[in-house]
């Protein structure tokens, strides 16, 4: 199999893997396919739907038209009887006036009652109205003699006023058939009525027979027709889940599915139930020309689903029932047919993928064989290990990346010797870098000791004159104990020889003069104050050594947790006789936490800065602020001077190693760099801010000690 190696190019190797994307266009086919069928059954289950919908308009309107026909007849009948009813009123009521007196009154009484208990169908009566609008005869009689304009609400009301102008136009036994919406006493809602009049010129009256729409026989039968109709659409089964429902102009179910829902008000139902989808259904049907239908998706659940699902409806509006008619199918419906495709397509596809993963596994490990090889030479680490000859040999694409991987590492070891000849060379010249480092930094302090030798010598000689005068003094009183002392000798010697009292007398005169003259008693108060002054002043002159002693302290010093204001203290005990000639210094310190630092060079960074601010002030009534506060997680050293300040042009370059805004001899221009270096490498930042005749402000920032790595 090797000697075939040199003449199989790798890129054969990888063409034969690019056979793999065979199986690519199968599944876009097999996808488009499935797709295909998808919207062919779509397509097919809106058309089925539409037809559905279109069919049972039709059926509705079959059904409406014959209700309507059926009225119709009935109606005629109705308005017959009416019209012979008023005629034999008429009929009646002319027979009573030719009774003279008392007798045809009484006559006429009893007719009116006889008339007040014939009842029309379950709610139709008979009425008498005279010329002045006022009941003769009422339902129930309990109207009588009242003014019907005044009995009844505005819209009946005026309904009368039609009534009696239709009457005063009739002649002699004209009978007039009107219908109309009307609303009795007591009752809730207006029902429509057919009634007939006559009109009686002898007595100005007019006599009326009515009846309700809803008492006619065939009002019952449009009940029953339109419970059929629902009933019918209602058994309509569209597949599996799919039926025919109708909603009226109210938004109410008249057909839900299995009428379980029927009578609901579904505008009524949230966003999440399918109300607004009604609502929008009912607004866009209603549109619609009569012959034209919705098609539309919603998703929906109905009481015998457990979950929400997407539906797709036809919808037909019927004008003569009020209803919108739609047939609703789930899409499962249509989608069980494509599963057999979608099962057939998913196969094959797996087929295809799987037979391409075992050629691509064979490919890829052919061809990653080699590479294996170089990749176990590369991980090795080691330039001297020795390529496989057989591998360098090949003529194909992994023997051209071995010879190059064996250049490579014969490169790698001659640019490995060079790294290290170099690497040496670095630490050398960084070994370097550092003593310059850290004999610039000696030097700039050293620098700054020079500068303050003169301020601290100062601070040192004032106290040590004023030791120096009281050991004098001290001296001068220790002579004369000594002298006294000599005396008290020279007493004690002498009392032995003392043979008389005046002779005793006279030396103890003697030696209390000399006492006396020492003043003893003035000398022992003032040596006890004399030595404690002695005692304050060398203690004076202690700290400001051990002040100067820890600012010279060696560079490789450990971190310690300390107050800021300590460090303070410790720089402002060696600058203070610099400052005080010509500025006055005010400290405001507030409480803070330790901050974690090498305290001599933090101090170095507070004596550059205080050192510049005296330096600033050339007027001789200066003032330095020195101010500590905390700010987060930051505790904050702010040093302000009312001096010369510093230009806006030169405060981008204040912390630039050798620059200096100072005449040349007065600064190196390494203080405030060098100041800048030490707070970083501490964590901190410092800032500056300075209006040109008005001072300058630095601000140090350091982090809390335990305050871990902060942000500025």
């Amino acid at each position: 199999m090797w000697p075939l190696q040199k003449f199989v190019s790798i890129r054969w190797k990888f063409l034969a893997v690019c056979l793999i994307c065979l199986t690519l266009p199968t599944i876009i086919l097999g996808a488009l396919i499935y797709q295909t069928y998808y919207r062919e059954a779509q397509e097919n289950m809106r058309r089925d739907l539409v037809l559905i919908a279109q069919n049972w308009r039709s059926i509705a309107d079959i059904y409406h038209e014959e209700l309507q026909r059926i009225l119709k007849r009935e109606e005629v009948l109705v308005e017959k009887r009416l019209e012979s009813v008023v005629q034999s009123v008429q009929l009646d009521i002319e027979l009573c006036g030719q009774v003279p007196g008392e007798e045809g009154a009484a006559r006429f009484q009893q007719l009116l009652d006889n008339l007040a208990k014939i009842r029309l169908g379950r709610s139709g009566y008979i009425f008498i109205l005279n010329g002045q609008g006022k009941y003769v005869l009422s339902r129930d009689r309990q109207f009588d003699g009242q003014d019907a304009l005044a009995i009844q609400p505005a819209l009946v009301s005026s309904k009368y006023k039609e009534l009696l102008a239709v009457y005063r136009r009739m002649a002699k036994d004209e009978v007039k058939i009107l219908h109309y919406s009307w609303k009795d006493p007591g009752q809730t809602e207006e029902r429509m009525k057919v009634v007939a009049l006559v009109y009686i010129p002898d007595r100005d009256m007019v006599v009326g027979a009515n009846m309700y729409y809803t008492d006619f026989k065939s009002y019952e039968l449009k009940r029953i027709l339109a419970e059929e109709l629902r009933d019918r659409m209602a058994d309509q089964k569209i597949g599996d889940h799919g039926y025919v429902f109708a909603i009226d102009d109210g938004g109410r179910f008249m057909v839900s599915h299995d009428r379980l829902r029927d009578g609901e008000d579904v505008t009524g139902y949230g966003v999440s139930q399918g109300g607004h989808f009604f609502r929008t259904l009912l607004a866009q049907v209603r549109r619609l020309p009569p012959e034209k239908t919705l098609i539309s998706s919603y998703i929906w659940k109905d009481f015998d689903e457990a979950t929400r699902h997407r539906r797709l409806v036809a919808v037909a509006y019927n004008s003569s029932w009020g209803w919108a008619i739609g047939a609703s199918a789930s899409e499962q419906d249509f989608l069980k047919g494509l599963a057999v495709i979608r099962r057939n397509v998913v196969q094959t596809c797996l087929w295809f993928i799987l037979l391409g993963t075992l050629v691509a596994l064979f490919l890829a490990a052919h061809i990653a064989r080699p590479i294996s090889r170089l990749e176990h030479i590369a991980a090795k680490g080691d330039l001297d290990v020795e390529m496989d000859p057989l591998l360098l040999a090949s003529n194909d694409e992994i023997g051209s990346l071995g010879r190059a991987l064996d250049g490579m590492m014969k490169m790698l070891r001659e640019k490995i010797g060079e790294l290290e000849r170099s690497r040496l060379e670095l630490e050398l010249k960084n070994k370097e870098l550092q003593t310059a480092q850290f004999n610039l930094i000696r030097t700039e302090k050293l620098a700054a000791i020079g500068q303050l030798a003169a301020g601290v010598a100062h601070e040192i000689n004032n106290p040590l004159a004023y030791v120096m005068s009281n050991m004098e003094t001290l001296e001068e009183y220790i002579r004369a104990y000594e002298d006294v002392l000599a005396d008290i000798e020279q007493l004690a010697k002498r009392s032995a020889s003392w043979v008389s009292a005046e002779e005793a007398s006279a030396d103890m005169s003697t030696y209390t003069v000399r006492m006396t003259g020492a003043r003893f008693t003035q000398a022992r108060g003032d040596i006890v104050k004399m030595i404690s002054e002695l005692q304050g002043g060398l203690a004076r002159v202690k700290r400001i050594v051990m002040d100067l002693r820890t600012f010279a302290r060696s560079e490789y010093e450990d971190m310690v947790e300390v107050a800021v204001e300590d460090v303070l203290e410790q720089a402002i005990t060696i600058v203070r006789g610099q400052i005080r000639h010509n500025a006055e210094l005010v400290l405001d310190y507030d409480q803070t936490p330790p901050v974690r630092c090498q305290t001599q060079r933090i101090g170095q960074v507070f004596i550059n800065i205080l050192v510049n601010a005296s330096q600033a002030i050339r007027t001789g009534n200066g003032r330095i602020l020195v101010r500590t506060y905390v700010s987060g997680d930051w505790v904050c050293v702010e040093i302000s001077d009312n001096g010369e300040g510093i230009a806006e042009e030169h405060l981008s370059r204040v912390f630039e190693p050798f620059f200096s805004t100072k005449p040349v001899g007065r600064g190196t221009g390494l203080g405030l760099s060098i100041s800048y270096d030490i707070v970083k490498k501490h964590g901190g930042n410092m800032q500056v801010r300075s209006e040109l005749g008005k001072g300058t402000t630095f601000t140090v920032c350091l982090p809390k000690a335990g305050a871990g790595k902060v942000v500025s």
